[in-house]
């Protein structure tokens, strides 16, 4: 086999690529649960970079990722998400009544209905129906913009 076979046979899947744009939207639950640990964040951002405030900035980055990036209903057990957002709330009591404040909030939007499925559940399960062969899928996992890269 040359080397011009097996790039032949590397890229051949080439001419079969198709690109599927989806734009998600959030659910209300995840919507005010990421809200919240922004606030968060933004309430501890002038603390001393101690360890208990980079355990708390620690826990509440998990806590987003967890949310943001879910494929399963934000009521699934294995998600953990009410274990992580009590210790969060522990962790909030050492800095002050404002930080209390917003990890309430914080447990009151955990509480909102979270059974519906994630969109990006429902975009990997339409994927998988229509796959033909493998399937690959690029996102922002946080809901940041993506960088753009400079055109010359």
């Amino acid at each position: 086999m040359t080397a011009f076979d097996v790039a032949d046979r590397c890229f051949s899947n080439a001419s079969n690529f198709t690109v599927r744009r989806d734009v998600l939207s959030a659910s209300g639950a995840v919507r005010e649960i990421s809200r919240s640990v922004g606030r968060m964040f933004a309430a501890i951002s002038d603390q001393e970079d101690e360890p208990a405030v980079r355990s708390l900035r620690r826990r509440l980055a998990t806590l987003r990722m967890t949310v943001n990036g879910a494929l399963l209903p934000l009521s699934t057990p294995v998600l953990q998400l009410r274990a992580q957002i009590a210790a969060i709330v522990v962790a909030s009591d050492a800095f002050g009544s404002d930080l209390v404040a917003l990890s309430s909030r914080l447990t009151s939007a955990c509480d909102i209905d979270q059974d519906e499925v994630p969109p990006k559940a429902s975009v990997l399960r339409d994927l998988l129906a229509d796959a033909r062969g493998r399937v690959g899928i690029v996102s922002s996992p946080l809901k940041m913009r993506m960088p753009q890269i400079a055109q010359r």
